[in-house]
């Protein structure tokens, strides 16, 4: 009976951090295909306008996924971003 107990409570202790480290893991590789990829492309680019698609690209899968909220400096950097872009590029 007491084998049983410990094996219960020692099962226990470890669903949570599986289940929590495969969410983590799965929203990861969610942001690398999604986000991640045309970030690098738009670092990578060759022309002004590839890299101005591709990072418009980004921002809007990050404001629609709220990965911009409680971060000001993120905003602000996006925002600056985005700004420049269309400065060079007058239509992206």
């Amino acid at each position: 009976m007491k084998a049983l107990l410990v094996g219960i409570v020692g099962l226990m202790l470890c669903v949570p951090p599986i289940v929590v480290g495969s969410i983590r893991w799965y929203k990861m590789a969610q942001f690398d295909i999604h986000c991640g990829g045309h970030l690098k492309r738009a670092g990578d680019a060759n022309t002004i306008e590839m890299a101005s698609k591709e990072l418009e690209t980004a921002i809007q899968y990050m404001e629609v996924n709220g990965l911009t909220q409680g971060s000001e400096q993120l905003k602000e950097n996006l925002g600056k971003s985005r700004d420049t872009s269309r400065k060079i590029l007058p239509n992206p």
